[in-house]
C-alpha cells in the first residue's frame, strides 16, 4: 500500500493506494500526528510519499517510524524541473511543496495548456503556466479566513460576525461588508490574473482545490475545473 501524506500549516490530509485504487481523502488535525496514530492508520503500509509545509519535527517522526517499520519513504521537494513543468523561482527550494504539486497536477491534466492554478487554503495562492510547460510565477494571498480575522483582530471598531455563505454582494452591515470583502478580494484577484493571461494565450484552464475550493467556485464567474485531490494527482506522479 502506497500513502500519499500532505502535512498542511493546521491540518493534515491523505489518500491510501491499494492496486492502483485510491482511497477518499481524509484529514487530520496536525496536532494529532504521532507514531501511535502512524501505526495505526497505516498498518499495511509499504511506502509512503510525503508533502510537508513547514512541520519539521513531523518529518522526523514519520521518517523514524518509516525506517524501523522497514518502509519506504521520500520526502517529496520543489525541483527547478520536473516532470515537464519548469519553475519560475531562481531558488526553488523557496517554492511550497504545496503549490508545486498541484501545478505539477495541472500540468499533467491539461497538457500543451495555459493554466490559472489556486489553492484556496489557509493562505490562498493564484500560480500561471504556459502551453510550454513553464511556470510563470504566482501571488500569495491571505486565505479568506485569513483575510476576516487580520481585520477583526487588529481593527478596534470592526465588529463582524463569520458568515457561513460567500458572497460578492455590496454589504449592508460590517459582517456583510467585512465577509463580502474578503470574498471580493480573492476573486478579483483571480480575474485580474485571468485577463493579464488572456494578453499573452487564447485559452487558459482555471484549476481550483483547497479547503476554500467549493465556496470560491461559486463565486467565480469563469468557467473553471475543481479537484479536492488536486495535490494526490500532483504527488502520485512520483510513483
Amino acid at each position: 500500500m502506497l500513502v500519499l501524506l500532505d502535512v498542511g500549516n493546521t491540518r493534515s490530509k491523505y489518500v491510501c493506494i491499494t492496486n492502483k485504487n485510491r482511497s477518499t481523502v481524509n484529514y487530520i488535525e496536525n496536532n494529532q500526528l504521532n507514531e501511535a496514530w502512524l501505526s495505526q492508520t497505516f498498518e499495511h503500509a509499504d511506502r509512503i510519499f510525503l508533502a510537508n509545509v513547514n512541520n519539521e519535527q513531523f518529518t522526523e517522526v514519520i521518517k523514524g517510524w518509516a525506517k524501523r517499520k522497514a518502509i519506504t519513504f521520500k520526502q517529496l521537494q520543489t525541483q527547478q524541473q520536473q516532470f515537464e513543468l519548469q519553475c519560475a523561482y531562481q531558488a526553488p527550494s523557496k517554492l511550497g511543496i504545496d503549490r508545486w504539486l498541484v501545478m505539477l497536477a495541472a500540468s499533467q491534466l491539461f497538457p500543451k495548456k495555459a493554466c490559472l492554478v489556486i489553492d484556496a487554503g489557509t493562505a490562498t495562492t493564484i500560480d500561471a503556466i504556459s502551453p510550454l510547460s513553464q511556470h510563470l510565477g504566482g501571488w500569495i494571498l491571505p486565505g479568506i479566513d485569513m483575510l476576516y480575522h487580520s481585520l477583526i483582530n487588529n481593527t478596534q471598531k470592526i465588529i463582524a460576525d463569520k458568515s457561513v455563505q460567500p458572497s460578492l454582494a455590496l454589504g449592508k452591515n460590517t459582517s456583510e461588508c467585512v465577509n463580502n470583502g474578503a470574498w471580493a478580494a480573492t476573486v478579483g484577484a483571480i480575474e485580474l490574473q485571468f485577463q493579464q493571461l488572456k494578453t499573452q494565450f487564447d485559452e487558459i484552464e482555471i484549476v481550483i482545490t483547497g479547503g476554500n475550493g467549493c465556496k470560491l467556485s461559486s463565486q467565480l464567474a469563469y468557467p473553471h475545473h475543481i479537484f479536492d485531490d488536486l495535490v494526490f494527482i500532483g504527488m502520485q506522479r512520483f510513483s
